[in-house]
């Protein structure tokens, strides 16, 4: 519509579509964006538009074509580094994520939050649990930045998935900033995947007693009673969690099918009724 009012898209334009297409996973619509560019005479991108367009083809799954514009950008700053190290570790590439992060402190760019959560997590998907931990360790140490709760999370998912679960619950006890629910979550999910049901009782109290248990954390428990058998258990976590009025968000999906996003969203898993005596039911 822009271009048919006799209007040309300038560069504040492109990051806000491009953003856009980012959010929505919208693919096919942020192609046509970066091909409309090279029409307009864009035909190479830095700065902040370049960034934009790489963190849109990253975050789409596209991790190939962001490569190309990221190899293409001649100016590469800490948010070009950011996004390309994300996109690798979200989809599975974390030898080449944790390759760039070391390209990127010997070009003298400094490092960011953002840019250590992206290291994090590529340590965590691909299991560097060691790694991880050096990693975490020099943020404040080496790189002057503090880890904050997001940080915590990807290393108690990370040693969670480890298998090391007296680490993980030593960390978060000695977290300088309150754990949050997700923390929580991830630690409760480590238990249930190594049948640690009686730690995971002694998260589940916690986060009752922060006042963090969500809908996910009773779930993941009366999961996990029922598997070991003691369904009266199961039972009774899924009518403390009716009794607390506690509702379970839909999960959601978008999925892009021929230029067009389309939302999915699940069914809750507390959708069936319960009722009775729900005290004491660790």
């Amino acid at each position: 519509m822009l271009e048919q009012q006799g209007a040309h898209p300038d560069d504040a334009t492109f990051v806000a579509v491009l953003g856009a297409c980012a959010r929505l996973g919208a693919l096919d619509a942020g192609r046509w964006v970066h091909a409309c560019m090279g029409r307009t005479g864009r035909n190479a991108v830095d700065g902040v538009v370049g960034n934009v367009l790489l963190d849109m083809y990253a975050k789409c799954g596209a991790v190939e074509q962001a490569a190309e514009v990221f190899d293409a950008m001649a100016r590469r700053d800490v948010y070009t580094y950011t996004s390309m190290i994300s996109g690798l570790a979200a989809h599975g590439r974390g030898e080449d994520a944790l390759a760039l992060f070391a390209d990127m402190r010997r070009a003298g760019v400094k490092p960011n939050k953002v840019t250590f959560l992206g290291v994090l997590s590529a340590c965590c998907h691909a299991g560097f649990v060691e790694d991880g931990l050096q990693h975490f360790n020099a943020m404040a140490e080496v790189h002057g930045v503090v880890p904050g709760v997001e940080h915590y999370g990807c290393v108690v998912d990370m040693l969670g998935r480890a298998g090391r679960l007296d680490e993980a619950e030593e960390l978060v006890t000695a977290m300088p900033v309150r754990p949050d629910a997700p923390i929580w979550g991830s630690l409760l999910s480590a238990c249930r995947a190594h049948g640690h049901v009686e730690r995971a009782e002694r998260v589940m109290q916690r986060m009752a007693y922060d006042e963090e248990a969500d809908a996910g954390g009773y779930v993941l428990m009366s999961n996990m009673y029922a598997r070991e058998g003691r369904h009266g258990k199961a039972v009774r976590v899924r009518q403390q969690m009716r009794k607390s009025k506690v509702d379970k968000v839909p999960g959601c999906s978008l999925i892009e099918i021929d230029g067009v996003v389309h939302e999915f969203q699940a069914v809750p898993a507390n959708s069936v009724g319960l009722t009775g005596d729900t005290s004491n039911f660790f």
